[in-house]
């Protein structure tokens, strides 16, 4: 990763960032802790004060490599490259247009380094994956607390036709005094007013144990599936609850290419849930409407 990452020190929009150390690497990009030098105004003057962003870059790691220099990024001329980095922009510039509580705010999208940038938030603190894997299982008021602002958070960027497609205790940080604020926006698809999404690219699997089973073979039909997210959404609340997420189940083949996929499909998704050690139960998981009922008191409103 080192070799393939800014090194600390680097610099970004002319000196306005300065990078610290890299907070996590996939294969799409690279996220980086990093200080930044903004303007305050006050009574007396404009001072400089320094605060802390994290800031992601465009970078594919099988395609991807950096020059001598150490910062321009090499490979960025062809067109698979070309074609996710606009992606990569143009959901950067959505997620810019979110102004929610709960959700990560980002608040400079640039080009440099033959690459593109977009600087968020930093959020010093744990994921909720973690904070419930300390505890074995949560409160139930923390755990529906926790869902209650998500659930706000998403139902906002559902009034604006975007799907956020992995939702996750991992994508949930814990800010401090324990407010939950939706993270990681890789997957997320902004949809028009006719239904339709704004980038050809197909929808993500998303992860086992949180997406539905229909995820893996949308189709495009006019409509807005906002269900998608809000399955996810309930996982979460099962998994916060001291629950095992769905992961350890394998889609029933008699069902799932009737009603949502190919054979070929089936065999895709259930062949990536052996390689992760998942067991060979034949049942469902869980639907949304299964877990609100073995949740006395809660109904889907209410998130």
């Amino acid at each position: 990763m080192a070799n393939q990452a800014l090194a600390p020190g680097s610099t970004l929009r002319g000196g306005k960032y300065k990078i610290e150390k890299i907070l996590g690497q996939g294969s799409f990009g690279i996220t980086y802790l990093a200080s930044a030098k903004i303007s305050s105004q006050g009574n007396l003057g404009t001072m400089e004060v320094e605060v802390k962003v994290a800031i992601k870059e465009f970078f594919m790691s099988e395609v991807n490599g950096r020059q001598t220099d150490g910062s321009s990024v090499d490979g960025s001329s062809g067109s698979v490259f070309t074609n996710y980095r606009r992606k990569f922009r143009k959901e950067a510039e959505n997620l810019a247009g979110l102004k929610h509580s709960n959700i990560v705010r980002v608040f400079d999208v640039f080009d440099e380094n033959n690459t593109t940038y977009y600087a968020m938030e930093y959020i010093d603190g744990s994921n909720l994956d973690d904070y419930i894997r300390e505890r074995g299982s949560i409160p139930e008021h923390e755990a529906l607390n926790i869902i209650a602002e998500i659930g706000g958070a998403v139902t906002y960027m559902h009034s604006r036709k975007m799907l956020h497609l992995d939702i996750k205790p991992k994508n949930i940080m814990r800010k401090a005094g324990g407010t939950g604020c939706l993270i990681d926006f890789g997957l997320s698809k902004q949809f028009t007013d006719d239904g339709e999404p704004e980038s050809s690219t197909s929808i993500g699997l998303g992860t086992p144990g949180y997406a539905p089973i229909e995820q893996a073979g949308y189709t495009r039909d006019g409509s807005f599936p906002a269900t998608l997210d809000i399955y996810a959404l309930g996982a979460t609340l099962f998994k916060a609850h001291g629950q095992a997420s769905a992961r350890g189940y394998l889609y029933p083949q008699r069902r799932l290419p009737r009603r949502y996929a190919c054979r070929e499909r089936y065999l895709c998704l259930n062949s990536r849930r052996r390689e992760e050690g998942h067991g060979a139960s034949t049942q469902r998981p869980l639907s949304g409407r299964t877990l609100f009922h073995r949740r006395p008191g809660l109904h889907s409103a209410d998130i």
